[in-house]
């Protein structure tokens, strides 16, 4: 079709269970592909018709996967190259190809012979990159992936970039490269039960995951679906990265690592079909999803997704005192929300985070991590949604005081028990260590025995005859206030 839409006419120009495809710019020239390796080059006039038509895949090409990738090299789409198996083919003057046959030949084609992989292993995926010549990035079937730069020159250079945490012996499906920036790249894995997104930023030196909310489990298990292809679409203030998946098509505008949010498109349009194909056009922000036996689906986008609300909080409530370690954290909900990040620290500006947790869908999370008797935290939780984190979060304040009433501990002393009595060790960070007074509580809050320390020395407290458990030795001078746990056995 030359329409703008899905819904316009198609007509069908090749009469084979259809594979990859191609269009030169300007539509001067279509490639379309046939399975185990076909490959036919078309010309095409505004009213359908074809003017010319031949098959042009290499001759001596072997081993095709049934649906076989190939690609134009998006800086020069003279150039094509093909994945035949266990290298690449490269075909170096697709204009001069002879049409009207319909049998594979050898005009023009090299078999790139330092592209060849082990017994076993085939080329899964190839993709040429837009902004840099003749950048060519592949995968296998085995989870290895490799970078050619000078791809159309007889002596490239082959990296292997393979990511350290790449599943082993995986598929990769799909490399998508970012139009404005070759070294930024995501890779898509199709097996279940692994992580099934990488995103480089520097050429491939690194990966980092980024399937996020699409696996069950961050380490890729459970029952998270098979993705099949991603797209990355610059737009107004920023990037979209889409990725079609065996339950439809997702979106995210943010890349944060296994805490990357992916929200669904077209839920009432493409519902949960096979998303096996994306493509995008840049300059206007079209995008088209191909589906398996569900049909195209395409859409204009051209700015971010708005980001959600902050939740309000609900308890602890503002300069709530507790006794309990284990606290109930409690929002409301956000109608834009996909899942929502708690955090919890000691300082206002949570520099430094005593609990972090995000992918909670619920408004509710209960957790002891991090909280300890005699301090006071501060809590916010942020909506998050494929454009981020929500801004601006509110923050709670609450402390944890013992059951026995004592203040804030400081400078906590050394505490043991030695032939029955307890021992507590001189303190050096209070001055005036004579005027401190020592108490020692249970759990309860019972007062077993209280004191002054005697010039300096440390303190002995026979406790033989005190019930068996845990005790609670208080200090206290002035303003402040120690304390340390021991146990009586």
């Amino acid at each position: 079709t030359i329409g703008s839409f899905p819904s316009d006419f198609w007509e069908m120009k090749l009469t084979y269970d259809g594979a990859f495809c191609a269009i030169e710019d300007n539509r001067k020239n279509y490639y379309m592909s046939a399975q185990q390796g076909k490959i036919a080059k078309m010309s095409i006039d505004d009213n359908g018709n074809i003017i010319s038509k031949g098959r042009i895949d290499p001759a001596g090409g072997e081993n095709y996967l049934f649906i076989n990738p190939f690609t134009l090299d998006k800086t020069n789409q003279n150039i094509m190259y093909v994945a035949g198996g266990q290298l690449l083919w490269r075909n170096n003057n697709l204009k001069d190809m002879p049409m009207g046959g319909w049998d594979s030949t050898d005009i023009h084609w090299d078999s790139l012979s330092f592209t060849r992989l082990p017994e076993g292993e085939s080329i899964s995926a190839v993709s040429s990159s837009k902004t840099t010549n003749h950048i060519l990035y592949y995968g296998t079937n085995k989870g290895n992936l490799y970078k050619i730069i000078d791809a159309d020159k007889s002596d490239p250079i082959l990296i292997d970039i393979t990511g350290g945490r790449f599943p082993v012996n995986a598929n990769i499906q799909n490399i998508a490269i970012d139009p404005r920036d070759a070294n930024k790249a995501l890779v898509v894995f199709s097996n279940y039960n692994v992580l099934s997104m990488f995103y480089t930023s520097n050429g491939g030196e690194n990966w980092t995951p980024v399937s996020g909310n699409l696996e069950e489990n961050q380490s890729g298990g459970g029952k998270g679906p098979s993705c099949r292809w991603a797209q990355i679409l610059p737009v107004q203030n920023g990037t979209m990265f889409y990725v079609g998946t065996s339950v439809g098509l997702f979106s995210t505008s943010v890349l944060d690592s296994t805490l990357t949010c992916w929200e669904q498109e077209g839920s009432n349009t493409i519902g949960n079909a096979v998303v096996v194909m994306l493509d995008a056009r840049e300059q206007e922000g079209y995008v088209v999803a191909a589906t398996h036996g569900s049909g195209v689906y395409a859409s204009y986008i051209t700015d971010l997704p708005l980001k959600a609300n902050s939740p309000e909080l609900i308890s602890p409530g503002i300069d709530t005192i507790t006794t309990s370690t284990s606290i109930t954290y409690r929002w409301t909900s956000v109608p834009n929300a996909v899942f929502y990040k708690l955090d919890v620290s000691e300082t206002p500006d949570f520099s430094t985070l005593k609990l972090s947790r995000s992918l909670i869908t619920n408004t509710f999370y209960i957790a002891s991590t991090g909280i300890v008797v005699g301090k006071s935290y501060y809590w916010r939780v942020q909506a998050i949604n494929s454009a981020g984190a929500s801004l601006e979060p509110n923050s709670r304040k609450f402390s944890v005081k013992s059951s026995t009433g004592i203040n804030e501990e400081q400078n906590a002393p050394t505490v043991y028990v030695s032939n029955g009595n307890l021992v507590i060790k001189q303190n050096d960070s209070f001055d005036n260590m004579e005027h401190i007074t020592y108490s020692l509580y249970d759990l309860v809050g019972n007062c077993y025995w209280t004191s002054k320390m005697n010039n300096n020395a440390d303190a002995y407290i026979h406790i033989s005859s005190y019930p068996k458990g845990v005790y609670i030795v208080v200090g206290h001078l002035n303003d402040k206030t120690w304390k340390s746990l021991f146990i009586h056995r």
